[in-house]
């Protein structure tokens, strides 16, 4: 799929988080199935979605956790990058993302399958520092800069704790230092 965005595609935009070398390494298949093609690699705007929280505050962590294994729960893969392909064998099939069902009984399952899973902390501590931006706005910014340097053209930075304070971070210190550069 991915060399069809190199070849045929304006953009990308994945739904699920990477860590930068992951990342880098989809983008690199982008861009020799741009060469194969005879495309111009710099034409095809690269999205990389970083969820961001702006916050340095030790207990918004555990917010976050929870949101890391929710998303574990939709993205597997996300276990495979981290190196806990063990859990993944736990978790209720019909909780994946293909099976969403917007709806109260689907949302009390979640709930239940979030609290039940059983994922190591340095697992989860790995996945934030790894594949989110996370600290003060200067090192939300660094964090955001693995993924410039992996190969993003673009870069959203999702704040996953979505509170006035994270968006106002987000729009008046970390968007504008990338727009500058």
């Amino acid at each position: 799929m991915l060399t069809i965005v190199g070849e045929m595609a304006d953009g990308w935009f994945p739904a699920n988080p990477f860590t930068p070398e992951a990342y880098r390494e989809k983008v690199e298949i982008i861009r020799r199935g741009a060469e194969t093609a005879r495309r111009n690699f710099s034409e095809i705007a690269v999205f990389a979605r970083v969820y961001t929280v702006p916050n340095s505050d030790p207990s918004i962590r555990d917010e976050i956790k929870t949101s890391l294994k929710r998303m574990m729960i939709f993205h597997r893969s996300i276990l495979k990058l981290l190196g806990a392909e063990e859990v993944i064998e736990t978790l209720p099939k019909e909780l994946e993302y293909q099976y969403i069902s917007p709806n109260l009984e689907y949302a009390e399952k979640l709930r239940r399958a979030v609290d039940e899973l059983q994922v190591p902390d340095d697992i989860l501590d790995k996945g934030i520092d790894r594949m989110m931006a996370v600290g003060t706005a200067d090192e939300c910014i660094s964090s955001l800069e693995r993924f410039v340097k992996a190969g993003a053209t673009h870069i959203d930075p999702f704040p996953i704790v979505g509170t006035k304070e994270n968006y106002e971070v987000i729009a008046e210190k970390i968007i504008p230092h990338f727009r500058s550069t």
